[in-house]
């Protein structure tokens, strides 16, 4: 058996595409060390994604390249700190459908689109997907005037922003949208570790996003031996009380992946 890591972080993004009032992250970078620690210790090969270089095309080609390779029993760990985003669509009823995103450098990656990427992975291959970012960022579940100390950044793209950069290229998200499938079929294995639920924003303080802090406090350099579900409940427990984690598991996969180890091959 044999692991592989995409490791993705970036603390800014593209101007031209998101517009100039942007803020910046602190920390989402600062995550890619962790992570590849966590990936190296656990005997994976890896490959980073920083910054500019963060860019849909590229991550695509990572993964799509990781399906080629990997086969039963064979293990990849993605992982994105950064930015969540929202592409807002309308069905032929005229209902608003919101679309949640990765906000890579100069365009965002619907998880839709993401989750087509895992359907070129073979049987018994097992995948997990942890997301430091915000899982949605919509207008009415989410309470916007929460005051934070100012060491601690929302992971999310402000909603006007989201709609402007869904504005500017309606045509480009309308394709994917449109375009891909709703009903996904994944014969991998796939785990997915959010930062928080779909009402909560995802945090960072200037050393790491809280998902990704917790989870290095609790894998300690590999010491925890405990099962998925156990982990999460342990991670949990060190994050603060407005941001929950959530495992999400694919109904189709093999029960025994959530009996491992987490990030064991």
């Amino acid at each position: 058996m044999s692991g592989m890591a995409i490791i993705v972080g970036l603390n800014k993004l593209d101007a031209n595409h998101y517009g100039h009032s942007l803020f910046e992250l602190e920390s989402a970078v600062k995550d890619v060390e962790d992570y590849e620690m966590i990936a190296k210790l656990s005997g994976m090969g890896v490959q980073t994604f920083i910054g500019e270089e963060a860019t849909k095309p590229k991550i695509t080609s990572a993964v799509t390249k990781a399906a080629k390779s990997l086969k039963e029993g064979d293990f990849l760990l993605l992982t994105f700190s950064g930015i969540g985003g929202l592409v807002a669509n309308f069905d032929g009823n005229k209902q608003e459908i919101y679309s949640a995103t990765w906000c890579l450098y100069n365009s965002q990656m619907l998880l839709t689109e993401l989750y087509q990427l895992f359907e070129g992975f073979a049987e018994g291959v097992n995948i997990l997907v942890v997301s430091d970012t915000s899982s949605a960022i919509r207008k009415l579940n989410l309470d916007l005037d929460r005051p934070l100390p100012q060491f601690i950044k929302r992971r999310a793209l402000p909603i006007e922003v989201a709609e402007s950069v869904y504005l500017k290229n309606k045509d480009q998200y309308d394709a994917i949208y449109f375009g891909s499938k709703k009903k996904n079929e994944i014969a991998a294995n796939l785990i997915l570790i959010h930062a928080c639920q779909v009402n909560q924003f995802a945090h960072e303080t200037s050393f790491n996003g809280f998902l990704t802090s917790a989870i290095k406090h609790v894998w300690n350099g590999g010491i925890f031996t405990g099962n998925y579900e156990f982990f999460l409940d342990e991670v949990s427990m060190t994050m603060p009380p407005f941001q929950s984690p959530k495992l999400v598991y694919q109904k189709a996969s093999d029960k025994k992946i959530l009996e491992k180890k987490p990030f064991s091959i």
